[in-house]
């Protein structure tokens, strides 16, 4: 989608800024699409969540800021260090589940919750990239039939690689300890990649 680069606001506050690629920034449906990530983005606070800070969404190359979090995604500190355990794992599945609840609160459904969307910062966990998120309300820029989220985030009743699962939806905590995948997250092949040490 995007570019992500490091920054440093007027103020001497670390940021991150996501800049669009230039060929979907001439994509009127894309563009909707950002413009809607940043609204939506803009409702949304909480102590797990990483805020969004300002936005460009109708520049020529549109662009957002956020504020810098230090740390490994989830999926990094999987592939360097193995899985999670004891209040690690927890601590990840106890702030996803509050980064949730503030963004359901807030009216926004994120979508795409997966190992690449959590941080593991120094002061806790945070959830990020609402790419892909709609209103709660329903109302969104997305289409009948078109897939917006990650695959291997998914359900598999969600990508046709399985029957309806309970839940639509999988966290990092679910996926990032030494056990099976619960019913539901994504196949054997991807667990196993995620818990390389389990």
């Amino acid at each position: 989608m995007g570019t992500v680069h490091a920054g440093v606001g007027s103020d001497g506050t670390r940021v991150a800024v996501k800049v669009v690629h230039p060929e979907q920034a001439q994509e009127p449906e894309f563009r909707a699409r950002f413009r809607r990530e940043v609204e939506l983005s803009s409702r949304v606070t909480g102590p797990y969540l990483v805020p969004l800070l300002t936005a460009d969404p109708d520049a020529e190359t549109p662009w957002l800021a956020t504020a810098y979090v230090p740390g490994l995604t989830v999926h990094q500190h999987l592939l360097a260090h193995g899985t999670l355990a004891g209040g690690s794992l927890y601590a990840l599945a106890a702030a996803t589940e509050q980064a949730l609840a503030a963004i359901h609160t807030a009216g926004v459904v994120h979508r795409d919750v997966k190992p690449q969307n959590a941080i593991l910062t120094p002061g806790g966990p945070r959830v990020l990239d609402f790419g892909i998120a709609h209103a709660a309300d329903g109302t969104s820029v997305t289409r009948t039939g078109v897939m917006t989220r990650t695959p291997a985030g998914s359900a598999p009743s969600n990508t046709g690689r399985g029957p309806p699962a309970p839940r639509a939806t999988c966290s990092p905590g679910e996926r990032s300890g030494p056990t099976r995948p619960p019913e539901g997250c994504p196949s054997a092949p991807a667990h196993r990649m995620w818990s390389r040490s389990a």
